[in-house]
């Protein structure tokens, strides 16, 4: 019985088309080689060119090849890390690392822009049609034949009457379906829906809005008008809003400098988001944040702790729309009461950021800085405090709490809570909602020479990166076993004043010597990607913020009062702008939705930058 006719004679997915793309890496490297009897297959054959293999599938019928997601996110794949002999081809030339495209610069390069070109406007417009094809409605039947989707028979779910066929056949199919691959189950048997495209809008990394982003180049490259600006009225300064506070009122009265800036995603589209600003004296306020119409006065009367404050809003549409920023409520953070806290606290430790966490959707803080290496840490709603007495041997300078983390550390419930100490000690610790009276320590190294200066959790998986005064940036698998994976050695043993993750592809660590007002970006394979050295000499703190494109890019402000936003991971400029009043920042937080920058500042004032477009 002949086989029914089909457009291609060949699969959708094999194992053979996966150490095809990868077998430049472990373990497909050795699956590859016991597939060819134990060496490698011939040099002609092994994946060699980017660019002609894209020439192949595009021109050959006979070459249908599946584009695994490890081209997207997978740079090491396309090199040849290991050395490996792949042999030579007829044309005389070896098989090494694989050719890229000559726009790509290196492997990095090209997964980068190969992941934004997946989900660039024009694919995303085009995904829902794939997924017809793959798992829909023109997978089977006379939908495929007229979309010329047809495959060989044989990898079709109901492609063969296995009932029907003889002991020695059925074995042999089942062999040739096992190592060539099948087509997936249908799942939708209708027309698949498009790809919501809400997330195409401006924002900080494309203030302009489409699918166009600013890489490299000047400042100049991004109108003034295309960032607005929202500053808080406080400590003596002018409000933007000719607005005068009377004596005693409970609007940042103070000058003790910003160590905190959080932000909460409101939980319904068109809420309010809430913003976080925390003093080094312990003041919490939260705020209200919204997009409104402009109004002649301020209204809700609400008196002293709904006033609205100043708004020092800047570029097109003001007349339309406008960032308002609400004081709902101002409190201190619950301590001990014995009183010891205030007098073990170290003062210089106390006003850096690093040794203050806040996690508002949980409404949880902690705070190090104690001389005797205490951590004090509890609920943000009045409860009262509890104090980890000697938790490290020495003061605790950095701190960071993750409930992403939690999730993917087994056994681990609620939050994890990592801290550095002034000796070099790193530890995390489990805590639970239900026994927040228990702080289970689950890991400690003492990897870093000297005071532990940042530390923070990866959202691409379960890791902690720690930065040092010793120059070093130590990469963690929280994962059990915990345990190192990578030293990574800052330019010229400078000390790491910061370090952050940066998970899209590919997945980066960025770190900084603020000092030196240097900033380095690595692969997390330990390759340097980019360097930059900012023209201020001093920076003040660097924040990660992604958007829904894949693109990341990275905030960095400095002592001169400047905030600057540049792409990564090859920290091309995007924008520079000037902090109020030239002010010193102190604290710093980005929040992908509603898309907004928040600065603290040294005079306890705080400011907001936003896209205009």
């Amino acid at each position: 019985m002949e086989d029914p006719p089909y457009h291609y004679g060949t699969h959708y997915s094999t194992p053979a088309f996966v150490m095809h793309w990868m077998v430049r890496l472990q373990p497909f490297t050795q699956l590859a080689q016991d597939l060819q009897g134990g060496h490698h297959d011939v040099a002609d054959r092994i994946f060699y060119s980017l660019p002609e293999s894209s020439r192949s599938c595009l021109t050959e019928m006979s070459d249908v090849r599946e584009l695994i997601p490890e081209l997207f996110v997978i740079p090491e794949c396309l090199m040849n890390c290991g050395n490996l002999n792949l042999g030579v081809r007829q044309d005389g030339q070896k098989v090494s690392a694989v050719e890229l495209p000559s726009w790509a610069t290196d492997a990095y390069h090209f997964v980068h822009e190969h992941r934004l070109a997946l989900e660039s406007p024009v694919v995303s417009a085009a995904l829902h049609l794939w997924v017809d094809l793959i798992w829909g409605c023109r997978q089977n039947g006379e939908n495929a034949r007229e979309a010329l989707n047809v495959f060989y028979p044989l990898t079709y779910e109901t492609g063969v009457d296995w009932s029907s066929l003889e002991p020695i056949r059925r074995h042999a199919t089942e062999q040739q379906v096992l190592h060539f691959g099948q087509t997936p189950r249908q799942v939708f048997f209708q027309k698949h829906q498009p790809k919501l495209a809400s997330s195409w809008g401006p924002s900080l990394l494309r203030p302009r809005g489409g699918g166009t982003v600013v890489v490299g180049g000047q400042a100049d490259d991004v109108d003034k008008e295309d960032i607005g600006t929202v500053h808080s009225s406080a400590c003596g300064m002018a409000s933007s809003t000719a607005m005068s506070w009377p004596r005693g009122s409970p609007v940042f009265e103070g000058r003790l400098s910003v160590v905190a800036v959080a932000t909460q995603a409101p939980p319904l589209e068109g809420e309010a988001a809430r913003l976080f600003v925390l003093q080094s004296d312990g003041i919490l306020r939260c705020c209200r944040v919204r997009q409104s119409h402009p109004v002649s006065s301020v209204v809700g009367g609400g008196g002293a702790m709904a006033m609205a404050l100043s708004f020092a809003s800047s570029g097109p549409g003001l007349d339309s729309t406008r960032t308002q920023v609400d004081l709902e409520a101002k409190f201190r953070l619950p301590c001990c009461t014995d009183g010891w806290d205030a007098l073990l606290t170290d003062q210089q430790l106390l006003q850096r950021a690093s040794a203050w966490v806040l996690l508002p959707e949980r409404r949880f803080f902690a705070r190090g800085g104690f001389t005797d290496g205490s951590l004090l840490y509890g609920g943000t709603n009045g409860q009262e405090a509890r104090l980890s007495a000697q938790a490290h041997e020495s003061p605790i300078s950095a701190l960071a709490v993750s409930e992403d983390a939690a999730r993917r550390v087994r056994g681990a419930k609620g939050l994890l809570l990592a801290s550095g100490d002034c000796e070099g000690s790193v530890r995390v610790w489990a805590y639970q909602d239900s026994k927040p009276e228990q702080l289970l320590c689950v890991a400690r190294w003492h990897l870093h020479l000297d005071r532990v200066n940042s530390l923070d959790f990866g959202d691409a998986g379960p890791w902690l990166l720690s930065a040092g005064e010793d120059g070093l940036v130590h990469l963690y698998r929280l994962r059990p076993p915990a345990r190192p994976l990578r030293t990574f050695r800052f330019q010229q043993g400078l000390p790491v004043s910061e370090a952050r993750f940066a998970s899209r592809a590919p997945a980066t660590v960025v770190a900084c010597c603020a000092a030196a007002g240097l900033i380095c970006v690595w692969a997390l394979h330990g390759f340097l990607l980019a360097t930059v050295q900012l023209s201020s000499l001093s920076l003040c703190g660097l924040r990660v913020i992604s958007e829904n494109d894949a693109r990341e890019a990275l905030l960095c402000a400095t002592a001169s009062g400047d905030l600057e936003l540049r792409s990564l991971p090859y920290l091309g400029l995007v924008w520079r702008r000037r902090c109020a009043g030239g002010v010193q920042v102190t604290a710093i937080e980005a929040s992908l939705s509603p898309g907004r920058a928040w600065v603290g500042l040294e005079d306890g004032t705080f400011q907001g930058f936003f896209p205009m477009g």
